[in-house]
């Protein structure tokens, strides 16, 4: 008998949180990989413009997809609030990533 844990709110904000935290990792991999040496590690207005945001919202969109499909078949979640609260804690970290760059938007 499989019987599934039922998540509080503090665990799906948490869990949301965690998931951008996630892709913002991913960023600085990303940028890493593909700057200069010299060069240093700055989400600048033309890589925000022409690759991070892309990297956020397509990336970003598909693991927040897969991560409330893993939610809902793993986790017992009673309630859509719960889903919807995952959704938002990831947005507020992603905007507050927006906002702490160097780039201007």
């Amino acid at each position: 008998m499989n019987i599934a844990k039922e998540l509080n709110y503090k665990q799906v904000i948490l869990l949301g949180m965690v998931t951008e935290l996630m892709l913002v990792f991913i960023q600085f991999i990303y940028l890493k990989l593909n700057s200069n040496t010299d060069a240093s590690l700055a989400f600048t207005t033309e890589y925000m413009r022409y690759t991070g945001f892309y990297v956020f919202q397509i990336i970003g969109f598909f693991v927040y997809t897969i991560a409330v499909f893993v939610l809902l078949k793993k986790f017992h979640v009673t309630s859509f609030y719960k889903i919807l609260f995952f959704i938002v804690a990831g947005g507020v970290v992603e905007l507050s990533f927006y906002l702490l760059t160097l780039a201007n938007y």
